[in-house]
């Protein structure tokens, strides 16, 4: 998979097209007001991809388009990771992972 969103005519211009899945599907977009939220998230994915490692664990259910939130809750509940706590921000989620705290035990 290759992700490619430089300073081309595309990303000048505010259009863009994403090539998906199997069939390779094309989706044109408007990215003239997205810009920098969208180069941030090809930067994320591009991280993403060249890792060997999994991604954090996410269970909120915000996700659920996600094909592997069903997957990633089951871990979550083995772990009983704090992702699992909905009442609480990603942004407070990753504060106490900072801090060494990964479970739901750890925070009672």
């Amino acid at each position: 998979m290759r992700l490619c969103f430089q300073n081309c005519w595309a990303a000048k211009s505010g259009l863009g097209k994403i090539i998906h899945g199997d069939d390779r599907t094309t989706l044109n977009v408007k990215t003239g007001a997205l810009v920098s939220e969208v180069r941030g998230l090809t930067e994320k994915i591009g991280i993403f991809l060249s890792s060997n490692s999994p991604p954090e664990l996410n269970s909120q259910p915000t996700l659920s388009q996600c094909e592997f939130q069903n997957q990633c809750r089951q871990k979550a509940i083995e772990k009983d990771d704090i992702s699992l706590l909905s009442s609480i921000a990603e942004t407070e989620r990753q504060g106490h992972r900072s801090k060494g705290i990964f479970t739901v035990t750890q925070l009672t």
